[in-house]
């Protein structure tokens, strides 16, 4: 499913300067276009190439070079990276030595682009028109409510016709008339629109809830505070390539100054659940590392480490390789988990669900990763309907941590917990609304332990059973005493086309320069009903239209 993920990303332009006596310094002073996708050819000019046919790169991924000559080079965009701001880096050859890289910041590698209006109809095929389709064929869906079916959400392909760079053309499956909503979509990204065969306008653009930064994941992000930055972890999807090893890459951001950095991959992991980070203060003024913890697509634990700015690792450790006892793996690979380090003992302790509607269990390290030790199931923990979230907290000699889940029931309770033992729970009182998703925990600093989670309030479950809202709940640590709840996002108004999103992720959060970041993602809801708008309204999730 495309999910959305909120990003503020700031754009850096870098300028070429000239040289000395007029003679203008080595470098690039020009590359158009500046935007692309797949298929697009790029001319970079400037000087100082050489004789010699070196390499272009489109932030790590090489471009295909055409064409090159000391003034000016002509090349391919031919792998697929997200959309987003990449540097260009020309490498060139030399005689006996190679030269220092040139660069050039920023390209915009683009999602396929709607033009509204565009719509002509010749039979029973439909030509579309825009920009960055790509040159290599992708896939159009419609999708519809069947009245005839119970208000089922129908979902068709369009069998394509012909595609080009700016146009598509594509034949609409027997007997589908009126209005539709338009997907159009390939390896880069996907765009929509609301498509009426029988209107005026007969394409309508959808556009977004303000404040979506346009980034994309097939899960919610995870941020956290580290080194003097905020790294944002998501996981990147390919909608072309749903079942390859393409998709659920682990990718990282860092947001430092105001500045939205590239995003790279971390390792070649994939995982259908989110990563989990954890601050580790190693003891005796050792070093303050990152811990990465995350549930792998063939249901092991793994975790990696960053060392200041050094993943020191090399690559993802399965902790199953490091542990003795019982071997630890789940069933509930999308599920994530939840690290506890305790900085009285300095162990690690990782709390995590083998299956649906089972206990919680634990693992632990005293050695900072390099043994694990299973400590099984944790004594006094409900059988869970969600992954857990966990915090330290140690208000006496006994408990170490705070421990949050949804129960058999959905509701949220919380343990405290020493280890894989419950000393003491609660459920939590919030006013009797079906809580859905992980609750998440984090320490806010100030005294206070924060807990974000998502409520149930459709106005007709039968036709929005996933209208989930963040909500956050705060206890004083010293007291022990929760807040009353508050909602932490008001749903935007979003037109007649769109009445509404909602937020299918369980939310998270994070701490950065003494501001709480939200982070959470959405599902666009298209309303719509027939011209007197006293029939039925209907609804489609724009992410629901996956293969």
């Amino acid at each position: 499913m495309t999910r959305k993920l909120l990003i503020l990303a700031l754009a850096i332009t870098l300028f070429t300067l000239t040289g000395v006596m007029g003679v203008a310094a080595a470098g690039i002073t020009g590359v158009s276009p500046a935007e692309g996708t797949l298929g697009t050819e790029v001319t970079i000019t400037g000087s100082g190439f050489g004789g010699k046919t070196g390499e272009v790169l489109l932030g790590d991924e090489k471009c295909k070079v055409l064409d090159w000559s000391d003034t000016e080079i002509t090349c391919e965009v031919f792998r697929p990276v997200p959309a987003g701001e990449y540097t260009i880096t020309v490498l060139m050859q030399g005689d006996k030595k190679n030269p220092e890289p040139m660069t050039w910041f920023p390209f915009i590698m683009q999602k396929p682009q709607i033009t509204e209006g565009s719509l002509t109809l010749d039979g029973d095929v439909v030509t579309i028109e825009g920009a960055f389709f790509g040159d290599k064929k992708g896939d159009t869906r419609l999708a519809y409510v069947d009245v005839g079916e119970g208000m089922e959400i129908e979902i068709e392909k369009g069998k394509i016709v012909d595609w080009s760079m700016d146009a598509i053309s594509f034949r609409i499956p027997d007997d589908l008339t009126g209005r539709f909503i338009l997907k159009v979509g390939n390896i880069i990204g996907e765009d929509y629109a609301l498509m009426d065969l029988a209107g005026s306008p007969p394409l309508v653009g959808m556009d977004w809830p303000e404040g979506w930064g346009e980034y994309e994941s097939c899960a919610n992000a995870r941020g956290f505070y580290y080194n003097d930055q905020l790294y944002v972890f998501s996981l990147w999807y390919s909608t072309t390539k749903i079942f390859s090893d393409e998709f659920y890459r682990i990718q990282v951001w860092r947001f430092k100054d105001g500045v939205l950095h590239s995003p790279y991959q971390l390792w070649e992991g994939t995982s259908y659940a989110e990563p989990a980070p954890l601050l580790v203060q190693y003891p005796n003024g050792g070093p303050e590392k990152m811990f990465v913890f995350v549930t792998g697509q063939n249901k092991n634990l793994y975790f990696t480490r960053l060392n200041g700015t050094d993943w020191e690792d090399g690559d993802w450790l399965k902790i199953q390789d490091h542990a003795t006892g019982n071997y630890f793996t789940t069933k509930m690979n999308h599920w994530e988990v939840a690290p506890v380090y305790n900085p009285l003992n300095h162990y690690i302790y990782l709390y995590y669900a083998k299956d649906y509607d089972g206990p919680l269990y634990c693992v632990y390290s005293y050695d900072f990763g390099e043994t694990w030790y299973d400590l099984g199931q944790v004594v006094g923990s409900p059988n869970v309907k969600s992954p857990p979230g966990a915090v330290f907290y140690a208000p006496d000699g006994n408990v170490r941590a705070l421990v949050a889940v949804s129960d058999e029931s959905q509701r949220i309770w919380l343990g405290k917990v020493s280890a894989a033992y419950v000393y003491e729970s609660e459920i939590l009182d919030t006013g009797n609304v079906e809580n859905m998703g992980r609750p998440f925990l984090t320490d806010l600093g100030d005294g206070t332990i924060a807990l974000v989670y998502g409520e149930n309030h459709s106005p007709n479950a039968a036709l929005n059973p996933d209208w989930y809202i963040p909500y956050i709940k705060k206890m004083n640590k010293t007291t022990g005493v929760w807040g009353e709840s508050y909602q932490l996002y008001e749903l935007p108004d979003l037109g007649t086309a769109q009445g509404t999103f909602s937020f299918h992720w369980q939310p998270n959060g994070a701490m950065y320069n003494d501001d709480f970041y939200l982070f959470y993602g959405f599902e666009l809801t298209a309303w719509y009903s027939d011209d007197t708008n006293d029939g039925p309204w209907w609804k489609f999730k724009v992410a629901d239209l996956g293969p």
